[in-house]
């Protein structure tokens, strides 16, 4: 029985392919599940991950360390790293699935010695529309965060 961790940066309740996904590596599995909210009828252990609602303040100071390809310190600005780290910090898994793109420094920041697979169904890049400043932006930090940071 191998240990999986999902990660999954999302209401699962509405979410129907992670919920194929979990359907389906449930056979055979151990999985513990880091999402926003989940169904209550799942018997997988579920770990809720605080979904943060950033300020006009938070948003500005994480755009200046994207700028400054500060990738980390954007996300911990973002997202509840150390928090979620401190619930699974005693934990092994034998695999991390990353849902997302938001959720690969997540997956990096705990690994040990687990595999990483990183489900990238919504990042191509190039695909997000360049028609304001800030999509322009994020395309381009996410894109220079991939390749630096992840696919060396």
């Amino acid at each position: 029985m191998k240990k999986i961790l999902i990660l999954a940066y999302s209401d699962l309740r509405h979410d129907a392919r992670v919920a194929r996904q979990v359907d389906f590596l449930s056979e055979g599995n151990q999985l513990t599940i880091a999402c926003f909210n989940s169904p209550p009828e799942w018997t997988h252990e579920v770990l809720h991950i605080k979904r943060i609602r950033p300020t006009y303040l938070e948003k500005a100071i994480s755009s200046i360390f994207l700028l400054t390809n500060q990738f980390e310190s954007a996300y911990s600005v973002l997202y509840d790293f150390p928090n979620f780290r401190s619930k699974i910090k005693d934990r092994a898994f034998d695999l991390i699935v990353a849902n997302d793109i938001e959720s690969l420094p997540l997956a990096f920041k705990i690994k040990g010695k687990e595999k990483i697979l990183f489900d990238a169904h919504e990042y191509a890049p190039g695909t997000l529309k360049i028609s304001s400043c800030g999509e322009y932006f994020f395309n381009d930090s996410i894109n220079i965060f991939v390749k630096n940071i992840y696919l060396r």
